[in-house]
């Protein structure tokens, strides 16, 4: 079981329950959680070209969401480098290439600007309130498991489901329950 994989059964499991604060203020439960990952997974994918076994670097203060960006690169299959926020930024700059990041998430997203090597994203990025992405929706994912790799397929939204509820029949509900590829 990855770290993906355990937001997503947490969901499925206690949607309702509380997930992330902010000082003595909730954010989110588990079910908004889940879909601020998956939202920012499929910007990820799609508006950076993040791929499973690329490293992002995480340059940036402690935010909710940055615990997003993190579920949502272990969601992908990328491999997170997070980088201390009290670094200089040249220190960071160094990391970042040691490390062959193909994306660097700031807190602005204009840090490393002048570097034309470094591609970055800002952490606070833009969310379209008409439309929730889905695990299983809109964008192709790996999610590993201890015992096998499962590659989701796009599907159709399913009329009212909420974010973190699947059909019987889908592969990701399958799997988790039965820790197998469907055949």
């Amino acid at each position: 079981m990855t770290i993906a994989n355990w937001l997503y059964q947490t969901a499925l499991s206690w949607p309702n329950r509380p997930a992330l604060y902010e000082g003595d203020v909730l954010r989110q439960t588990y079910a908004d959680l889940l879909q601020a990952t998956c939202n920012r997974a499929a910007w990820l994918r799609t508006e950076h070209g993040v791929q499973a076994g690329d490293r992002v670097a995480v340059f940036a203060k402690n935010a909710p969401e940055y615990i997003e960006a993190l579920h949502a690169c272990w969601w992908i299959g990328a491999v997170v480098v997070p980088i201390n926020c009290k670094l200089h930024p040249r220190e960071a700059e160094w990391i970042i290439r040691d490390s062959e990041a193909a994306l660097v998430i700031t807190q602005s997203g204009t840090l490393f600007a002048e570097q034309a090597d470094i591609h970055e994203a800002a952490l606070c990025m833009p969310v379209r309130q008409n439309e929730k992405l889905t695990p299983l929706r809109r964008f192709q994912i790996k999610i590993s498991l201890g015992c096998s790799t499962l590659q989701a397929r796009q599907e159709p939204q399913r009329g009212d489901a909420k974010p973190w509820e699947c059909a019987s029949d889908d592969a990701l509900l399958r799997l988790g329950r039965r820790c197998r590829a469907p055949q």
